[in-house]
């Protein structure tokens, strides 16, 4: 079971069905993937310029291969993972409170996650993207909220995620 939450903080179960869309939408989120990808292209056609224009052409096809490539190998090892699951949507419960998340899987698997070991919590246009490490990444729709429940998630990460994330970075200053 999962500790208690601190006085003042809400707590609050939330029942997920993460679907193909959810995941590969997540897969495809973080902006850093982005800006390298677009900086090795940028790179590529500066090196294509200065080479001479005949070198552009190819170095611009490489690029967009480049691009290319990225997102269709992140679309189908998520669209493999499903295949490998059964194709099924993935049925999750979290239990959001002060001190962290507990994440509860359909098959069993039961996680509780503290907020400051957190690596990222993030908000998208679809979801709340909770990552705890590099390689594991949570989604849960917002569909699966109600308006109440995204103010309260969305105060929950103002007040505890925030805080005990720069409580765990040593660089900090704290």
């Amino acid at each position: 079971m999962a500790p208690e939450s601190p006085s003042g903080h809400p707590s609050f179960d939330i029942d997920a069905e993460v679907r193909l869309g959810d995941s590969l939408w997540a897969a495809l989120w973080p902006p850093r993937r982005r800006v390298l990808v677009l900086l090795v292209c940028l790179a590529l056609l500066f090196g294509g310029t200065l080479l001479g224009f005949d070198y552009f052409p190819w170095f611009f096809a490489f690029g967009v291969v480049l691009v290319v490539g990225v997102h269709a190998g992140v679309a189908w090892l998520v669209h493999f993972e499903y295949e490998v699951s059964g194709g099924k949507p993935k049925r999750m419960r979290f239990h959001v409170c002060g001190s962290g998340v507990e994440v509860r899987g359909d098959r069993g698997r039961q996680e509780w996650i503290v907020w400051g070991d957190m690596l990222d919590v993030r908000e998208t246009p679809l979801s709340f993207l909770l990552r705890p490490s590099e390689i594991e990444q949570y989604v849960i729709p917002k569909r699966c909220f109600d308006e109440d429940r995204k103010k309260q998630m969305r105060e929950i990460l103002r007040r505890c995620y925030l805080p005990a994330r720069d409580l765990a970075n040593p660089r900090s200053g704290l």
